[in-house]
């Protein structure tokens, strides 16, 4: 009697134990992530300081698409730019783009013009003087791009970043 059980117990056991090791067979190793390697070129990104970041941007810029705008979750002093953001911006004035910086409309002109220019770009130069050049491929794609810097008045008063376009 109890061969004949065994006999049953094995006859279910076995192919239960091999259509689990089946299904476990066709599981993929490949990692989740692999499907968003390749970003999507988009008009609108959000800063955000990793790596994707970088990706997105660069996927964006290589496109067709003319104007590419980058928007902060928090809004940043324009002294204060994340340096993963500030590399960009020198990848564009490096490989012969313009970087422009717009004050908020409707603010009081200063008399001279020049004079704060002047002192944007001094400022601006010393920043990317100490920036290391950007090494990566990625940001090849920010040649043939000008990048503009809007500034906007922030609830204490403060000037802030509202965006940085990069246009062809």
């Amino acid at each position: 009697m109890k061969y004949l059980e065994r006999a049953k117990m094995v006859g279910v056991l076995v192919p239960t134990i091999l259509g689990i090791l089946t299904l476990f067979g066709c599981a993929s190793n490949a990692p989740l992530h692999e499907t968003s390697r390749i970003s999507a070129p988009q008009s609108k990104i959000s800063f955000i300081d990793i790596t994707k970041f970088d990706k997105d941007l660069a996927a964006s810029l290589s496109s067709d698409i003319q104007t590419v705008d980058v928007s902060f979750y928090e809004k940043v002093s324009p002294n204060k730019i994340p340096e993963r953001m500030q590399q960009w911006i020198s990848a564009v004035e490096s490989t012969g783009g313009k970087v422009k910086v717009e004050t908020p409309p409707n603010e009081p002109q200063p008399r001279s013009v020049f004079a704060l220019l002047s002192l944007l770009g001094s400022a601006y130069s010393a920043l990317k003087n100490q920036l290391p050049q950007p090494a990566s491929t990625a940001f090849k794609a920010a040649q043939g791009r000008n990048a503009v810097i809007s500034l906007e008045r922030g609830p204490s008063g403060g000037l802030v970043v509202e965006k940085i376009q990069f246009t062809k």
